[in-house]
Formats: C-alpha cells, structure tokens, sequence
C-alpha cells in the first residue's frame, strides 16, 4: 500500500531566527505554503519528498524528507542569507587582467561559487581542513544554487509571463513550483544553456503535462498526530 502524505510542522530559520514570509514547496505535489510571522509552516509530506524553500533574501534550498523528520516537530530548515551583489561597479584605476600575466586570453572567469570551492581545493593542508569541518560539502551545495538559479534566469528570460497560463496550461499560483520542476530536469537545463527556444517550448509541453498530472494525485495528509521525539 503506497504511503499517504501526513502534515509535517516546521520553521524556516536563518542564522538561528525565524524567518517569516518565505515559500515552502513541495516538488512532488506542486503544494505551496508561506512561512508564518514566527517562521512556522504546515505541509503534506511523506518520505522521499523533497522540498524547496526560497524567498527574497535567502538562497534557494531543497529538503528531502526522510522517516527522521516526523519525529521531531517543528522540522528546522535552515537557509542561509543571499549575498548581495553590485550592479555596476566603476573602476577607475588600471585593470588587472589574465593577458598582463601572460596567462591564456579569453580564460572563462569563475562565478563566486566556483572560485570558492576552487579555494578549498587547493593545498594538502586546506584539504584536509575542508574535508574535517564540511566546507567542501557546503562549497559544492553553494554552487549547485547558483547553478540552479542562473538556469532559473535563462528560463524565465526565454519565456514570456503569460504562456505559462495560455501555451502550458499552469495557473499563476503554481509557476514557481513548475519552475523548480522543470529545472530539475537535464534536457531542459541543456536547451536554457544552448538558447534553444524551440526545443524548449517543446521539452516544456512535455513536463508540464507530467506536473499537472502530479498536481491531480490525491495529497490529504494524515489527521493522526505524530509522536513527537523526546531524545537529546
């Protein structure tokens, strides 16, 4: 018998506050709830379900709900702030290049991301320091993130606002939880990176037929409480 999705208490927190206001999805179900004032949210999950939280502020995070998670409510998931980027800097003194080095011309410059972890790999010493306290671990989540959203930008770039509703069929209130279905999705991220318009719209037919169809399954969660976990 297939397991029935139950609600699952949490908190969306950021450097151990609350954090009110952000968006809590659940990918398998395209469910979507808001963080209340206290951070607090309820949501029909069950085990292997995997859920995304994002707001304004902080970075995209995707949960994935394990039989662990029920047993001590509320749920804790922590996000961490966004950094906060210049959209114009102006320099004025002489700028400092690959070529002036003489290192290769037209070397592709690395995103923050990647020269962070490409940091943490360099020297036996910061390897072995990485590898004790989990930077790397955290180096390589940061830049699958910045992967995922840069693919989230293409996306939204390539196609207009008001085909989601007209040309795929997704109501307003679900695009952004169709949005992180369809990311997750390598043949699409393949044809948002080649700028492939017409390959796009056709991949994207396709998967939002399979999100609808997920939409239409029966999500009523569990009405028995569950045993909270009393352990340290």
């Amino acid at each position: 018998m297939a397991q029935q999705r139950q609600s699952l208490h949490g908190k969306v927190e950021v450097n151990e506050a609350a954090l009110p206001g952000a968006f809590i999805i659940n990918k398998q179900t395209g469910e979507e709830v808001k963080a209340g004032a206290d951070g607090t949210f309820t949501l029909a999950a069950k085990t292997g379900d995997k859920l995304i939280v994002y707001s304004n502020t902080t970075t995209v995070r995707e949960f994935y709900i394990t039989a662990d998670t029920f047993k001590t409510m509320p749920y804790i998931m922590a996000v961490e702030v966004k950094a906060e980027q210049l959209e114009e800097v102006v320099i004025e003194r002489p700028v400092i290049t690959n070529e002036a080095f003489g290192l290769p011309e037209n070397q592709r410059r690395m995103t923050v991301a990647e020269r962070r972890l490409h940091t943490a790999d360099s020297g036996p010493v910061d390897i072995l320091l990485n590898w004790i306290n989990g930077k790397k671990k955290m180096l390589k989540r940061e830049l699958a993130t910045e992967q995922k959203e840069a693919v989230m930008e293409g996306l939204n770039g390539l196609v207009n606002e008001d085909e989601f509703a007209t040309k795929y069929n997704i109501p307003a209130e679900m695009v952004q939880g169709f949005l992180f279905y369809a990311i997750d999705q390598p043949n699409i991220v393949d044809a948002v990176n080649q700028n492939n318009e017409s390959l796009l719209d056709m991949l994207l037919i396709e998967t939002a037929a399979k999100y609808r169809a997920l939409q239409e399954q029966p999500t009523t969660p569990n009405t028995q409480p569950a045993t909270p976990n009393n352990e340290p």
